[in-house]
This record gives C-alpha cells, sequence and structure tokens, in this order.
C-alpha cells in the first residue's frame, strides 16, 4: 500500500525488537517508541506522539492479522471526517469477541462485552485510523488502553465502523498462533 514510515511501540523485550530492526535494511524508515513501564495500547501510542507526522494514522495491534483494501479503509475514514475509525468483521464465533453496534452511517453506537453480547454486531480487528487531534485527549505517560478507555469515550462523537470483507487471526494466544500458519496459508489460496 505504499507505507514507507512505521513506529513500533514495544514494551516486553523491546531491546530484542530494536536489535532485530537495526540490522535490516530496506527503504521503510522504522521508528522503535520504547516503554520504560508498562502504558497499554493508547498509553504507548501516545508515547510516541512525536513521531507521527501525519493528520490521519492507523495503529495496528501486533496480536491479529487481517488483510483487507487499507487505501479503501483511509478513504472512509476521511470521508466520515471520523476521529476514529476501527476496521470490523463479522463474528466467526458467537462468544469469542465482544461487539461494536453501528447505526445506518455506520457510526458506533455501543461497545458489548463478549458473553454479554445481546444483539449482532461486528468484532475489532485491533486495526484503528485516528486523527493526530486525539493525542491531545490523552494522559501522558500513564496506562490507558484504546479499548476500554479512549473509545467508549468517542461514542456518540465521530467513532465510526469499516466493516472488512476479510477474516480475523487472533495470533494472542500460543495455540492460536501455532494455528496461523494454516489459516493465513488458507486465506491466500482462497
Amino acid at each position: 500500500y505504499g507505507f514507507r514510515r512505521f513506529v513500533l511501540c514495544a514494551g516486553y523485550k523491546s531491546e530484542y525488537i530494536d536489535a532485530y530492526y537495526t540490522t535490516k535494511n530496506g527503504t521503510e524508515k522504522l521508528l522503535i517508541s520504547k516503554e520504560e513501564k508498562p502504558l497499554n495500547t493508547a498509553g504507548a501510542v501516545k508515547q510516541a506522539e512525536s513521531y507521527i507526522q501525519s493528520e490521519n494514522f492507523m495503529v495496528m495491534n501486533g496480536d491479529s492479522i487481517c488483510r483487507f483494501d487499507l487505501e479503501d479503509f483511509l478513504r472512509f475514514h476521511i470521508e466520515s471526517k471520523a476521529q476514529a475509525t476501527i476496521a470490523l468483521v463479522e463474528p466467526q464465533k458467537e462468544d469469542d469477541y465482544g461487539v461494536a453496534m453501528m447505526d445506518g452511517d455506520n457510526r458506533i453506537t455501543e461497545f458489548q462485552e463478549k458473553g454479554k453480547t445481546k444483539d449482532n454486531g461486528y468484532i475489532s480487528t485491533g486495526i484503528y485510523l485516528f486523527q493526530k487531534e486525539l493525542l491531545s485527549h490523552m494522559p501522558e505517560n500513564s496506562e490507558y488502553s484504546i479499548e476500554y478507555d479512549l473509545l467508549p469515550n468517542l461514542i456518540g462523537r465521530e467513532l465510526y465502523g469499516y466493516v472488512a470483507k476479510s477474516k480475523l487471526i487472533d495470533i494472542g494466544t500460543p495455540e492460536r498462533f501455532r494455528s496461523a500458519g494454516n489459516l493465513i496459508a488458507d486465506e491466500v489460496c482462497a
């Protein structure tokens, strides 16, 4: 998709991540923002604020894989005039994930926790587009979560959901990580 600049927010064992990418040569510019203490997802993004140069920027969690058209995702975000846009997919299993509920304009109206879902909704891929202005709403040097602190506070404002026509591959557990290779191969061949 032409991305050339990446910021990795690294906490636990960040020295290994830094050492690994220091030896890589490529056309991409890679910056590493190291957490000295755990800051959670939004706290880590806030700490990396000085590295963020564009008005809109993408954030991706490192424990999932979801392939879809990122250009269309960005286009939707900009055309919606969203402060934040979450890439969503249809759930593959009922109680595995919480869901986001949307109105007819794809504005997110509610989040329902896993195991407590009462309606059909969409699950987050852990891929977000944010306006840089949102960083001013995040506390500095504090644990702060995208999923539990930032996004719920944006409901009723400019928070949108983009429905990706894709599968989500969650590699957040050892079992799922081991099986991810087969899932990726199946998805590529489909």
